[in-house]
């Protein structure tokens, strides 16, 4: 992965497999149990990507920042209470068949938010 101020890059083998815009991101959710660090970015008119990292955090923190400073928003962080997030993750192929698998807002963790509002 790698981040720049407007976009997030997911390379493998030297290769940008694909490259997202910060400010389309619609959400981020984080498991909070299992020992795997996951968190899946939500997009709004495309499909999510799932990531493991032990910089998770960090990431997270990064991405909040670069998106508040281009859409003066906060970044919806969720934390989510599974070992992993498939089930909250919607795929390409959910997509296509209109499938959404964003979280609730009751899942909302709004001590991430970095924006008074």
């Amino acid at each position: 992965m790698i981040i720049t101020t407007h976009k997030v890059f997911n390379v493998h083998n030297n290769k940008s497999k694909r490259e997202m815009h910060i400010q389309t991101l619609n959400g981020i959710s984080k498991n909070i149990m299992g020992k795997q660090r996951e968190f899946t970015l939500h997009f709004n008119k495309e499909y999510d990507y799932r990531f493991y990292s032990d910089k998770r955090e960090n990431i997270i923190q990064i991405l909040k920042c670069c998106y508040g400073k281009h859409t003066k928003k906060n970044l919806p962080i969720f934390d989510i209470k599974e070992a992993n997030l498939k089930g909250y993750t919607t795929t390409e192929k959910n997509k296509k068949q209109l499938i959404d698998k964003y979280p609730p807002e009751d899942f909302r963790n709004f001590s991430e938010d970095l924006i008074p509002e």
